[in-house]
């Protein structure tokens, strides 16, 4: 019988689990990725982004 361990933390933005409110923090939303198919690949990820409420474009790692 094989035994699994994990370890770790989880963190949202950084924050640990005691430092916000999941729920007003995080919702289910079903996984429907209706993106503009014009955009590159870079203004898709700035768009997604924003859409989480951000206005920091961020720096990708875009590996071809």
């Amino acid at each position: 019988m094989i035994f699994l361990q994990k370890s770790g933390n989880i963190t949202y933005n950084g924050h640990e689990q005691n430092q916000f409110c999941i729920q007003r923090a995080s919702a289910y939303i079903s996984q429907i990725d209706d993106h503009i198919g014009e955009l590159t690949v870079r203004e898709t990820f700035d768009f997604a982004n924003r859409c989480q409420g951000s206005n920091d474009a961020g720096t990708y790692i875009i590996l071809p």
